[in-house]
């Protein structure tokens, strides 16, 4: 079904003869009507190529409008919403995504949003403490709790896979769900002993003094595809076009992003409160639309080992 519709969407942008613009020439979905699309999303640093293209025009030169529903609970909340074609497309973190599809859900990947910037000494992601906490090391979190922003994540699976390769099963610690904005202070009060910190909350929490045991990301596969963007099966159904367009307008905003560095840090305004001080000096995922194979499929083995997930997927199915 999966490849069925992706060859249907191909037939389509290859059946339009090509026109030329201003710029040169161009893809057969730019001939194309105007279409109104609706993303829905977590707020997070992953974001900042979707942003940047609307706000540099690249979804207006595919005659796509483009809403953004920032949604403030989990991934797994926004795929159902997906599922129940409340939106058009979405953005969710890669085992969510793959929970979802194995519980039936009526989403399509498109395409990567995020990897692991693949340094293990400075990535994006990172489980931090306070400054004065007595725990120095993953193996010291036996007994503690722990916080995440969502349950059955990427962010806690990471979380648990270095966690056990520190000796201590995720058991043994107690888990408490806690949002990205509310990490640090969570943090800080003593609501939990350590939490995973994504940017720019990290740079703000390390130039505070809080200290770093780990970046799970980088350390389980450095090029980890974090995230991922996700249609719903009926829409991909209805309007293969528009959903090619949208396809063709993320690349070239990831485009942009990577050529672009500093417009990038400058759009994180756009979507979450940050000052110049952080902008400069936090870590930027690896933004790519490709999704890594490899990470992918050892993520779902790892997954299944942890229950999170019942089965490995057929990922030559499930992936664009």
């Amino acid at each position: 079904m999966k490849n069925a519709r992706l060859l249907a969407i191909a037939a389509v942008a290859t059946s339009i003869p090509l026109i030329v613009s201003g710029c040169g020439g161009a893809d057969a979905a730019e001939s194309s009507g105007a279409a109104s699309v609706s993303v829905g999303v977590v707020p997070g640093v992953d974001l900042a190529p979707l942003y940047l293209g609307i706000q540099e025009g690249v979804f207006d030169e595919l005659n796509l409008t483009v809403t953004i529903n920032s949604l403030s609970a989990s991934s797994s909340s926004l795929l159902t919403a997906l599922g129940e074609d409340r939106f058009d497309f979405g953005y969710a973190d890669t085992l969510s995504v793959l929970s979802a599809i194995e519980g039936g859900a009526a989403i399509d990947i498109l395409s990567g949003a995020a990897a692991s910037s693949g340094n293990a000494q400075l990535d994006y992601a990172a489980i931090m403490v306070r400054p004065d906490s007595d725990i120095t090391s993953l193996s010291n979190l036996t007994g503690r709790t722990i916080g995440v922003d969502s349950r059955g994540s990427t962010n806690e699976f990471v979380m648990r896979d270095a966690m056990l390769a520190a000796n201590v099963p995720a058991e043994l610690a107690t888990w408490k769900t806690v949002p990205f904005v509310d990490a640090v202070g969570s943090i800080n009060s003593g609501a939990v002993d350590a939490a995973l910190v994504t940017e720019p909350f990290l740079t703000t929490a390390r130039l505070a003094g809080m200290r770093i045991i780990s970046y799970p990301y980088a350390e389980f596969d450095r090029n980890l595809t974090v995230s991922m963007y996700v249609a719903s099966s009926a829409f991909t159904e209805k309007k293969p076009e528009v959903v090619e367009r949208f396809r063709m307008a993320l690349q070239r905003s990831y485009d942009l992003a990577r050529t672009k560095p500093g417009l990038v840090r400058d759009s994180l305004t756009s979507f979450i409160k940050t000052g110049a001080d952080v902008r400069t000096r936090l870590t930027l995922p690896s933004f790519t639309t490709h999704i890594d194979t490899g990470s992918v499929t050892l993520l779902g083995e790892r997954a299944k080992k942890f229950g999170m997930i019942q089965s490995i997927p057929d990922f030559a199915t499930i992936l664009p």
